[in-house]
């Protein structure tokens, strides 16, 4: 069960990027990530958070995704 959660944080992580949201109600991925596995966010360096929280967790990063302007 764990891992299918951890795989969706994953995956709003990756909308939240492209600026979407998975479901309206639930807390945004990034606030998940922060409050719960200690990964600090900042609201220009998502990216950051994104790889740390892939290597932490074993997920293979996706390369696409990143919008213009924004450093890996």
């Amino acid at each position: 069960m764990n891992d299918i959660r951890m795989f969706m944080i994953k995956q709003g992580l990756e909308a939240e990027m492209l600026g979407m949201r998975l479901t309206r109600k639930a807390p945004p991925c990034f606030s998940i990530i922060r409050d719960e596995f200690g990964i600090k966010v900042v609201k220009r360096n998502k990216r950051a958070a994104y790889l740390i929280f892939c290597e932490r967790f074993g997920f293979e990063p996706k390369a696409e995704g990143l919008r213009a302007g924004e450093s890996p």
